[in-house]
């Protein structure tokens, strides 16, 4: 996922190989205010569940007692709706966190969001040996 922050000039991107995530934002085409990565292992992400209007997914990545939650997501069209309908369907944002303060909320610029829903995540986590509980939605080492 991708995009340019509302109201900035800054961008967000997540992306991941099958084994770490990665998080960067700050002014684009520069070096990163902020780049993280993290064993997609251990990364705290959240599929769709599977229903209502809109595909979306999040992860939270964490760093010196901070937590960038990163959401993206389509809303998807019902019956007679057309693009004209949604113009803008991808949507997106970080909400940063100290313990239980929200430092920020920053949403993306509907227009800027690159996001394409699949499942390469959910199986780069299959792969590691997790599988997810839909029923607590978390995901479960499974045993050797």
């Amino acid at each position: 996922m991708a995009c340019q922050i509302e109201g900035r000039d800054t961008f967000l991107r997540v992306c991941f190989t099958p084994d770490t995530a990665f998080y960067r934002y700050g002014p684009l085409k520069s070096e990163p205010e902020l780049e993280i990565s993290e064993p997609v292992a251990t990364l705290d992400y959240r599929p769709w569940p599977g229903a209502g209007r809109s595909i979306f997914e999040d992860v939270i990545f964490t760093n010196e007692g901070y937590r960038y939650g990163v959401f993206a997501g389509i809303d998807r069209m019902f019956d007679d709706e057309t693009e004209d309908d949604h113009p803008t369907p991808r949507f997106g944002g970080v909400s940063v966190k100290r313990g239980e303060d929200t430092l920020a909320d920053l949403a993306c610029d509907r227009a800027t969001v690159d996001f394409d829903w699949g499942e390469e995540l959910f199986e780069a986590k299959q792969a590691l040996g997790y599988s997810w509980n839909s029923v607590d939605r978390m995901w479960v080492e499974l045993p050797d």
